[in-house]
């Protein structure tokens, strides 16, 4: 282009000829997805006030005794609950699975029931204070971090929490909300973690979803992938799940697991999710008789040997 030609340009026009250096070197608004982010948003839902597929943030996060750093060399679990609970349930299993490796609990974005007071007029779910010794602190840019003792007394009920508008959408409002709670969980892990730790979500029902859709954004950032009753998004929206396309070159190790008699998911569902975690990742899977939605001491042992099998855990408790 001549000089002359710079002469028909507005001021504004000319100035984007040029790269911005102090621009934002950070992920845009379409993150991992390509797109905007007002792009992948739906249609209200009429559960829980809000749009699938809106912008969250994950702003409460309940640490191990001792911080984050207390077995850096070991990877980090990050736990997600499921729909109506909050991040102490998924807290209170982790001396089962693994007792010597940090974790992380976080809360789930949307607000089901709020807090109610405690007995001391301390709102409930305000952080007890951490030990001075620990390494827990409060960031006012990454919500409220404690630490717990083990006795119940010691950790007020702080409410109940989701990560999707619905208790079971489906079709494009499950591929909306599943995106963008996969995205605020993966910024949390940007902001909070050092890009050198590994990290192994490990989530329940909405919280198993919301875990492997994390691969489904970002492979490259976790170690492996545990899925407890949990569910999957069916990709059908261009842009929610960017990265499934090249996520079985990763061959990332995934456990998932399901009960038998579980009546909040339906079978055809659990066999879907099955069936697309052996197409696209590393899959150990296993039903259980007598298992409804929910939990169980035989698959926590199973899952101890998987993560010890994987190099995840010492396999010590």
């Amino acid at each position: 282009m001549s000089d002359d030609a710079n002469d028909d340009l507005t001021p504004e026009q000319f100035l984007d000829m040029f790269p911005d250096p102090f621009g934002d070197s950070g992920a845009s608004d379409a993150d991992h997805s390509g797109k905007a982010a007002d792009e992948l948003i739906g249609r209200e839902s009429t559960e829980v006030p809000g749009r699938f597929g809106e912008p969250l943030a994950v702003d409460h996060a309940l640490v191990s005794r001792g911080g984050l750093g207390r077995h850096p060399t070991h990877p980090l679990f990050l736990c997600l609950h499921g729909w109506g609970s909050n991040e102490q349930d998924m807290a209170d299993i982790m001396r089962l699975i693994a007792p010597y490796n940090d974790f992380v609990a976080l809360r789930g974005p949307i607000t089901l029931a709020e807090p109610a007071p405690s007995t001391d007029g301390r709102a409930n779910g305000s952080s007890a204070p951490a030990p001075a010794s620990s390494d827990a602190r409060t960031d006012a840019g990454t919500g409220t971090y404690g630490m717990y003792e083990d006795r119940p007394d010691s950790r007020p009920e702080p409410g109940n929490y989701a990560w999707l508008h619905a208790a079971m959408p489906v079709g494009e409002d499950l591929d909306y909300d599943a995106h963008a709670a996969a995205l605020a969980v993966d910024r949390w892990v940007a902001d909070n973690i050092p890009a050198d730790r590994d990290v192994v979500p490990l989530g329940f029902s909405q919280g198993g979803l919301v875990a492997v859709q994390l691969l489904r954004i970002h492979p490259e950032r976790y170690r492996a992938v545990v899925s407890l009753s949990g569910f999957n998004a069916p990709g059908q929206v261009p842009g929610t799940a960017p990265a499934d396309d090249r996520l079985a070159d990763f061959d990332i190790p995934v456990f998932y697991t399901y009960g038998k008699l579980d009546g909040v998911i339906p079978k055809y569902e659990l066999f879907a999710t099955a069936a697309w975690l052996e197409e696209h990742t590393w899959l150990k899977t296993k039903s259980y008789h007598g298992l409804d939605h929910n939990v169980s001491l035989e698959e926590f042992a199973d899952l101890r040997q998987w993560l010890l099998d994987n190099d995840i855990t010492s396999g010590v408790l």
